[in-house]
């Protein structure tokens, strides 16, 4: 299933009230997370794969699943940014909580298409290279802006969740994937092996 600026915010906006979150306001918070993270995320070549195969002209290159997503560790990551940041108490809390929640279900259902030059057939693991907290952070901050949320702790805010994010994807987010195409011309020893082609072109989705 693919990833929707929607459903990332409809996620969230479910974990926010689970934890006593609800209103107009959580709402547009909501909206403007689903809306800055889906944009960052479906950036394309966000994500490189190394595969192992067999020598061809071009693969079509899909997952077959997402791993390493914890959203206790992304919490984690963010109520230790928050802290940095002069915010504190329980509310910190709840908030990373149902953030990193509704973020994290939503992420593990991505789906990574791309293609690979030179190799037909093979398997192999993306991690997602381009993901980056300073342009997630001013892409929450332009979405905050958006629905009338401005000032200083919104600011603090868009940093707290892009840090969370990104390093927490950075670092232990990948992409198991398989490589199909046509073997190229080969000879009589057999079809010839290659290790570690990179995708020329890859789109999360």
């Amino acid at each position: 299933m693919a990833i929707t600026a929607v459903g990332i915010a409809s996620s969230i906006k479910g974990y926010l009230a689970l934890v006593g979150f609800q209103g107009r306001d959580m709402g547009k918070l909501a909206d403007a997370i689903g809306r800055a993270v889906y944009i960052h995320l479906v950036t394309p070549d966000m994500a490189v794969a190394s595969i192992t195969g067999t020598v061809g002209p071009v693969g079509s290159v899909t997952n077959v699943s997402v791993q390493g997503i914890v959203p206790t560790v992304m919490q984690s990551l963010m109520t230790v940014k928050g802290a940095s940041s002069g915010f504190s108490g329980r509310d910190l809390n709840k908030l990373s909580q149902a953030i990193s929640n509704g973020i994290s279900i939503q992420l593990m259902t991505m789906m990574l298409t791309g293609t690979t030059a030179g190799l037909a057939i093979g398997a192999g693991t993306a991690t997602l290279t381009g993901i980056n907290s300073t342009v997630l952070g001013s892409l929450l901050k332009a979405a905050f802006a958006s629905v009338g949320f401005t000032g200083r702790d919104m600011l603090k805010l868009a940093d707290m969740i892009s840090s969370g994010v990104v390093q927490h994807l950075q670092t232990s987010a990948s992409f198991a994937v398989i490589a199909t195409g046509a073997i190229a011309p080969t000879p009589p020893t057999g079809p010839v092996p290659i290790a570690g082609i990179p995708t020329i072109f890859s789109q999360i989705s």
